[in-house]
């Protein structure tokens, strides 16, 4: 990465969060897929009522890429997209530091510095509540299903389904126009309350 184009210096450091790909790297004992949250957003999930047995979907921005001579690059006149790629069923919500685990003891979010303001470490259930065959936290294998960005649109402009249409989404109350759903451009998290469509929905996502 560039730091002139984006900023990132090389002191920096970065983490994984959320968590949920076990293989990725060398896990201790006991570990569980987790995701650290804190200040705003956190009082955000908190202000919404976010507590166990809710589900995060995790989105983010992807480009196409493509290999040409050996090197991985953006694939010419590709569009930016918001795509799920993960999911987590809060399983415990660790909010003090006095009940860390020893298997998140190198999480950042379990620094002591962490707790000088508003902090939580959300672990995953074992299994999903309503697909119990499934883990309770995973990524996904990319599809055309998983992308919210309609079609030859700029990636905020999502293609939802109707029916949540009836459903307020946090931080969107004025999002929906006569044929799409223009995402809040400010927001780590937006938060529904799911009813029989949306879980159907969901169920197709996480499959």
């Amino acid at each position: 990465v560039k730091s002139k184009c984006c900023g990132i210096k090389e002191e920096y450091n970065c983490h994984l969060d959320p968590d949920i790909r076990g293989a990725i790297k060398d896990r201790p004992t006991g570990w569980k897929p987790t995701f650290g949250q804190e200040k705003t957003a956190l009082r955000h999930l908190q202000k919404q009522g976010v507590g166990i047995g809710d589900l995060f979907l995790f989105f983010g921005w992807f480009k196409q890429t493509e290999y040409i001579a050996g090197q991985l690059r953006y694939k010419k006149d590709a569009l930016d997209w918001h795509v799920i790629y993960g999911y987590l069923q809060i399983g415990e919500i660790i909010d003090t530091p006095t009940n860390i685990p020893a298997w998140l003891n190198g999480h950042p979010h379990a620094k002591m510095e962490r707790w000088n303001s508003p902090n939580v470490i959300y672990t995953a259930s074992s299994k999903l509540s309503f697909l119990p065959q499934l883990p309770g936290a995973g990524c996904l294998q990319f599809s055309n299903g998983l992308v919210l960005t309609k079609e030859k649109c700029s990636r905020r402009v999502w293609n939802l389904p109707d029916f949540f249409r009836q459903i307020p989404i946090s931080y969107n109350a004025n999002s929906w126009k006569e044929d799409c759903f223009i995402s809040a451009a400010k927001g780590q998290e937006f938060v529904f309350e799911a009813n029989d469509n949306a879980l159907e929905w969901i169920k197709d996502i996480v499959q």
